[in-house]
């Protein structure tokens, strides 16, 4: 692989693994939270995994919803990093599905503003979009797409 990558493609790549991984700490913080909660005082926990005082669901039914949600972020933080390896390597299926995330990121942000510490996240999701079409990174992963499909030359074996 003769290609230099540019470095709008490195400074997606990192965004991307940034926000998956303060992910992947904000759900260990809030797992800590609950179960530091429900060992100290049941009552608590409960309270905690019913929306304040309100005990809309049963406690166990709760409980399986916030395990399923849970792990369910695990997976879109795991697929979000191989997604951004891919885009790192060229691959312009990556670029797509991390531009359709990113771009889904600042219509929440539209339909919702905040303006709090939450704003990091449209404002990376914002660079992140323009850093990856730029035509650096365009350029860079149409180059990849050319050698993944031009033919490798055989090896001569004795």
């Amino acid at each position: 692989m003769g290609r230099a990558r540019p470095w709008t493609i490195g400074v997606a790549f990192w965004i991307v693994v940034a926000s998956a991984a303060t992910t992947i700490v904000n759900l260990a913080i809030l797992l800590l939270t609950f179960i530091w909660a429900a060992f100290s005082d049941p009552t608590e926990a409960r309270t905690f995994m019913s929306y304040g005082h309100l005990q809309i669901l049963p406690a166990n039914f709760s409980l399986g919803v916030t395990i399923g949600g849970n792990a369910l972020v695990l997976i879109i933080a795991g697929v979000l990093m191989l997604l951004a390896f891919r885009l790192r390597q060229g691959s312009n299926r990556a670029r797509i599905l991390l531009t359709i995330v990113g771009a889904s990121q600042l219509v929440e942000f539209i339909w919702t503003p905040r303006f709090d510490a939450l704003l990091l996240v449209p404002l990376a999701a914002a660079v992140f979009l323009i850093l990856v079409w730029l035509s650096s990174s365009t350029h860079f992963i149409q180059q990849s797409k050319a050698e993944r499909s031009t033919p490798k030359p055989k090896q001569i074996t004795h």
